[in-house]
């Protein structure tokens, strides 16, 4: 680690000068040299570079939901199933729910399964909401069609983030991986994913163009959407930390003074409505199992593989693992990412390893979308489009298995 708290360049490469707080730019990295620029405050070259790249980004997200879209079609015939049920799997009814009808005024008793509602953060149910009031379209269809908004709000944010940290090149070729990633199936389905990513990554952007306040507001909105969304409190941290350091910019408190207010006022909120201060942790633990166990389950999901193999979930998570493996070798091999998005990625390693109930599944590695940074910079440009390849398959089988209930996303 270096004096500033970045992590270092990769072994034999020359570090840059740094480029924003907590971010420091690797030249040459694996498929192409160069420092990474935050997208939109470098030349005039960079923001017409990054515009064509992203318009670029933004047709693959686009042909890659024909795709998926078409596996979740075929799920439907095969199981008979309402465009509702099948654009709506799992999490699905519940923001519906909530969108439709608010939350319940009482933690659910355990026989009570189609109330616990409160695991489910609020703002993507109330932007669903809000769309359908205005343009007077079910609930289902603001929903998806919302999200495919959001997911072109969130492959624009990752190239951006990548670009704080990469150069251009490389920058495209790892936004390119997380559009093909499985755990983007959820971008098409009701599910609050791709606002979640796309917060995350314009929160990074943010942080390191040392725009706290608008970093700190980002993130709140990112800590009223997924639980997960803690690591940007940590990223904020961070990033506050290391301006103290360097600069005394004490102006930079105030990002993660702003970041835990999503979550903080989404558990007041439950505890005014329910009168039970603990409402969220309940049904967490009452309807999904989910606790900090401190990787007990998580080293049973790694040693039980003969009791678990018949499971369609557990194998997507032991596919995870795969992910895991590639990550670690890149940086074994001296790839690197500066501490603030190691910071926000760590946070969200450890949740998967830390409680019970999550795991290295594919739509919290897509969250952890900073590892993607890691695994391009030892890969040369044919290799990632073989990756781009291999993922996208895996993308449109899991979106049929999510559709089909096959596999808990």
């Amino acid at each position: 680690m270096s004096a500033d708290g970045t992590l270092g360049a990769p072994a034999g490469v020359e570090r840059e000068t740094a480029t924003a707080a907590g971010t420091r730019a690797p030249a040459g990295t694996g498929t192409s040299a160069g420092t990474g620029t935050s997208a939109g405050t470098g030349t005039w070259a960079d923001r017409v570079s990054f515009a064509r790249s992203s318009t670029v980004l933004v047709a693959a997200y686009l042909a890659s939901r024909v795709l998926v879209l078409g596996a979740v079609d075929l799920a439907r015939r095969q199981q008979d199933l309402g465009w509702t049920r099948a654009l709506a799997p799992w999490d699905g009814p519940f923001y519906l729910s909530i969108a439709a009808h608010g939350y319940p005024d009482v933690v659910p008793a355990a026989d009570q399964p189609d109330l616990a509602t409160a695991a489910f953060f609020p703002l993507f149910p109330l932007l669903v909401r809000g769309v359908a009031e205005v343009t007077g379209a079910p609930l289902v269809a603001a929903g998806i069609a919302l999200n495919l908004l959001l997911g072109v709000a969130a492959v624009v944010a990752v190239h951006a983030a990548g670009r704080t940290v990469l150069s251009a090149g490389t920058a495209f070729l790892a936004a390119l991986v997380v559009v093909a990633m499985p755990g983007a199936a959820t971008f098409s389905l009701l599910m609050a994913d791709p606002l979640f990513v796309a917060l995350a990554a314009w929160c990074l952007v943010l942080l390191a163009r040392h725009r706290w306040l608008g970093a700190g507001l980002v993130a709140v909105a990112g800590t009223a959407t997924r639980p997960n969304a803690v690591g940007l409190v940590a990223a904020a941290a961070v990033a506050s930390y290391l301006a103290l350091r360097r600069d005394r910019d004490v102006t930079s408190l105030v990002a993660p003074a702003l970041a835990p207010l999503g979550t903080l006022g989404y558990w007041a909120y439950l505890w005014w409505r329910t009168g039970q201060p603990d409402a969220w942790f309940v049904v967490q633990e009452r309807f999904w199992h989910q606790q900090l166990d401190f990787g007990v389950q998580f080293a049973y999901l790694v040693t039980g593989f003969s009791e678990l193999v018949h499971d369609h979930t557990y194998l997507v998570m032991w596919s995870g693992f795969l992910w895991l493996a590639v990550v670690a070798w890149a940086v074994w091999r001296g790839a690197r990412i500066p501490a603030v998005p190691t910071a926000y990625t760590a946070v969200l390693l450890g949740q998967m390893l830390a409680y019970s109930g999550l795991g290295p599944r594919p739509r919290f590695l897509l969250a952890a979308f900073p590892l993607v940074w890691l695994v391009v910079q030892r890969l040369g440009r044919r290799l990632v489009l073989l990756l781009c390849g291999m993922l996208l398959t895996a993308q449109v089988l899991l979106a049929w298995a999510y559709t089909s209930q096959y596999v808990i996303p």
